[in-house]
């Protein structure tokens, strides 16, 4: 903001500094706004191209150098959403061929990984091939900030199971813990795959997983394809890892992590073997950013949630 470089001055003149901006396009997973911070709707995110210029005179009026253009617009997108990636870099090159002693950009983050059996994984090459065509003989350094990509994968929540019961025409499952754990698919519609920790008969059937807070948002999955939970005490949520244990919380007066629930390193991260029961043994392993989950001679037929390799082995697809 205009404001923050007119503060900034006052405690580091002469310094050099970086200026977000706001390109008014936004990408996201499946054009979801929610996780957008630029479009058509006005945001309070970076300086719009009507306020630059003068964003740069005041920088030069404080003794200031703009050697950083920022911009980040959006999470969670994919293959599919590079196009409109491309757009919003276009569209942040009207800022930047506009700063002379331009050193540095940065893109932010945003690079999603897969949420459910539909998703594919991102395709870096087509990624860097985007970057390559925009940034490629500029001569600026770029920086990118990963880390949801890097970490979604790292964590997994398990619950316990408290009950199954059925309302009208829609099964529900519920579990000891809500959204307050991990709010993503309460705020932002994002969703942590529900996982069985057996595949019992292989009967399977679709289930809304709902959380045990007293608010209508409180909602894991809306429509998962599960087996018969009958039997079984627990069940995993993946793609717990990134943001899930900061944006924690105790509402309502609710611990951060309840009796029975517990937020662990992700085997599908760590590579390391998956033991939830005698016919459930996989080795994940890493191969060139992509993890894969294969099964062992024990259950030949897999079942172990990859979210990198964007498929559920031995669940069926809604």
């Amino acid at each position: 903001s205009l404001h923050a470089i007119r503060t900034w001055a006052k405690y580091k003149p002469g310094a050099k500094i970086g200026i977000r901006i706001n390109p008014a396009a936004g990408v996201s997973r499946e054009a979801n706004t929610a996780l957008q911070y630029a479009g058509n709707k006005v945001t309070k995110f970076g300086i719009y191209q009507e306020q630059f210029d003068e964003a740069l005179a005041t920088a030069a009026e404080c003794g200031l150098t703009v050697s950083k253009i920022h911009f980040h617009t959006g999470c969670g997108y994919l293959t599919p959403q590079l196009k409109q990636l491309e757009t919003v870099i276009q569209r942040g090159m009207w800022f930047i061929e506009r700063c002379d002693k331009l050193e540095k950009v940065n893109m932010g983050g945003g690079l999603g990984v897969p949420h459910d059996a539909f998703d594919q994984p991102l395709d870096l090459h087509q990624w860097t091939e985007v970057l390559k065509r925009n940034f490629s003989g500029t001569g600026l350094h770029l920086e990118v900030e990963p880390g949801e990509y890097l970490l979604k994968d790292a964590g997994l929540l398990l619950l316990e199971k408290t009950m199954v019961e059925k309302k009208k025409d829609t099964l529900f499952l519920g579990v000891d813990g809500g959204f307050n754990l991990a709010p993503e698919p309460a705020y932002y519609q994002l969703p942590l795959q529900p996982v069985p920790l057996e595949l019992g008969n292989r009967q399977f059937m679709p289930m809304r997983v709902v959380g045990n807070i007293n608010e209508a948002i409180d909602v894991w999955y809306d429509k998962s394809w599960m087996p018969d939970m009958d039997g079984q005490e627990y069940l995993a949520l993946i793609n717990a890892g990134a943001y899930s244990s900061s944006m924690a919380s105790n509402f309502p007066r609710q611990p951060h992590q309840p009796e029975g629930s517990f937020l662990l390193p992700s085997p599908l991260f760590l590579g390391i073997p998956l033991h939830f029961s005698p016919c459930r043994i996989f080795f994940v392993k890493r191969l060139r950013g992509a993890y894969t989950a294969s099964p062992t001679a024990d259950c030949p037929a897999g079942g172990l949630y990859s979210s990198r390799s964007g498929y559920v082995p031995g669940l069926p697809r809604p």
